[in-house]
């Protein structure tokens, strides 16, 4: 991957950041990105569910060596209530701002 001077990227997959129009669009390249930069094989992105104050398992990114079949059923069919399991339990200080009546 090459850098510019600036520290940034020169590579086109960057540019999909800059013309999505939606987080949601974005999403995927974005979590590929990060996934092939720190080289990991595998990466999730959990959302809150602001109607129910579930974590979801929304976007799942893997290298193509990697079976995740299991893997991705499991998490995309579970919810975890703030506060419960390892992503709950990393989200459950902000309840209390997402239980605000703005938010739902």
């Amino acid at each position: 991957m090459e850098r510019n001077s600036g520290g940034g990227c020169n590579t086109p997959r960057h540019t999909c950041w800059a013309i999505a129009a939606t987080v949601a669009e974005a999403r995927p390249k974005i979590l590929q990105s990060i996934c092939e930069i720190l080289e990991w094989d595998l990466g999730a992105v959990w959302d809150v569910d602001p109607a129910d104050l579930v974590l979801r398992c929304v976007e799942i990114w893997h290298s193509p060596e990697v079976d995740v079949v299991e893997f991705e059923e499991a998490n995309t069919t579970t919810t975890y209530p703030l506060g419960q399991g390892l992503a709950g339990d990393v989200l459950a200080p902000w309840r209390a701002e997402m239980d605000c009546k703005p938010c739902r």
